[in-house]
């Protein structure tokens, strides 16, 4: 804009001919950035940014939620978990084979995708086999390698990488290693004992300290605590869901998506996000199979579960069949 002032100025000394230049060259960039961020601009007519931005075409609908719910986050501070969905994803590949990776562009054709986040993100989708999900040989692998020791005691770090069987980058191995196989750091359901001590130690040094209060945990990192805190023990709400409650998570979720913060706020419902979240997917997502058993299910039902016994997560995979058990 300030090269396009410079031109108006130099054209002519003429005071009048200058400022109507002025008026001209502001106009059309204001115009301009509302037409380059989806939001249509007719003279005299005010400017709806959210019916905009939801009704513009280059926002697929599972993004229209996502930018209903990210007004509720900037408003109340929340901090959201949201998913790359296939459709980001390829749209992500088709602006890029079109504008290249020029990020920071890019990045305003998004909701909440700020340029370090598209540029991780295709880094992934270019290789999926070295950031992708761990598979279970993986895991075992770098378990047996680490040899038993704390995650602080491993100095050959090099060396475990190039024994991997699938080529995984340094950081990656470690941080895995770290949250996942340290055999210093418990895995797994939280004792009341933790839970209780968690809940004195942030109480005396505060939420922000998670790295001070995992240090005097002992055995859980500071992820975990700030998970268990946040996510589970911030409200005191337990038991089962009533009827009037599914029926406000479900219209949250058609109205913002399955960002449960938000969902969390906009309801009032006084439970924690992931506890909305699980009863959601567990029991009101419209993907869960709810025909007839047969006789035939039925039967490796019951073998599944007298052979893991109360792991229904192992249960569960095996089955494949249906969404919970």
């Amino acid at each position: 804009m300030s090269a396009l002032l410079k031109k108006a100025f130099s054209i002519s000394r003429d005071t009048k001919f200058t400022l109507l230049c002025a008026r001209v060259v502001f106009s059309t960039t204001i115009t301009t950035k509302l037409l380059h961020t989806g939001i249509p601009h007719r003279r005299g007519q005010a400017v709806n940014e959210q019916d905009a931005l939801s009704s513009h075409p280059r926002y697929a609908p599972v993004e229209v939620l996502r930018e209903r719910a990210y007004r509720i986050e900037k408003e109340a501070s929340l901090r959201s978990r949201c998913n790359w969905t296939p459709e980001e994803d390829e749209k992500l590949l088709e602006l890029i084979k079109i504008h290249g990776t020029r990020w920071t562009m890019l990045s305003r054709q998004f909701v909440d995708r700020p340029p370090s986040v598209l540029l991780n993100r295709y880094a992934l989708l270019q290789n999926k086999a070295a950031r992708g999900p761990w598979t279970k040989e993986e895991l075992k692998t770098l378990k047996d390698l680490g040899r038993g020791r704390p995650y602080q005691d491993i100095q050959d770090w090099e060396m475990i990488q190039q024994k991997m069987p699938e080529e995984r980058p340094l950081f990656m191995i470690k941080q895995t290693y770290k949250h996942s196989l340290d055999p210093g750091i418990k895995h797994g359901k939280w004792s009341s004992d933790e839970v209780e001590k968690l809940r004195s130690l942030i109480f005396r040094l505060g939420e922000d300290n998670m790295e001070q209060v995992a240090l005097m945990m002992g055995s859980r990192t500071p992820r975990q605590c700030l998970e268990r805190w946040r996510w589970q023990m911030t409200t005191e709400k337990k038991g089962r869901f009533t009827s009037a409650e599914d029926a406000k998570i479900v219209a949250a979720v058609e109205q913002y998506g399955e960002n449960f913060a938000v969902v969390a706020k906009v309801t009032g419902i006084s439970r924690t996000p992931r506890h909305i979240s699980q009863h959601y997917h567990n029991t009101l997502s419209p993907h869960i199979d709810r025909s007839e058993w047969t006789l035939e299910e039925e039967e490796q039902t019951y073998n599944a579960c007298m052979k893991h016994g109360r792991d229904m997560c192992k249960a569960k995979e095996e089955l494949g069949s249906k969404s919970f058990l």
